[in-house]
């Protein structure tokens, strides 16, 4: 069980300190799945904005219409 003030683990090391290739490759593969997280947000969040404006506006075109 860890104590309070624990740090974790440091990145397996080789010699002179430089990260192992396994630990980058680890890395790149988490960086790569937060990066597409991240995109397919970004996508979903543009396009309810964009439906949002688009009602807004057609509910606006209808006001007038009737009027």
């Amino acid at each position: 069980m860890r104590k309070h003030g624990d740090v974790s683990p440091k990145p397996t090391t080789s010699d002179g300190g430089v990260v192992s290739r396994s630990a980058r490759t680890s890395f790149r593969a988490l960086f790569r799945v937060i990066s597409s997280g991240a995109s397919t947000v970004a996508r979903s969040a543009a396009s309810a904005a964009s439906s949002a404006v688009n009602r807004d506006v057609e509910s606006l075109h209808d006001q007038v219409k009737n009027k």
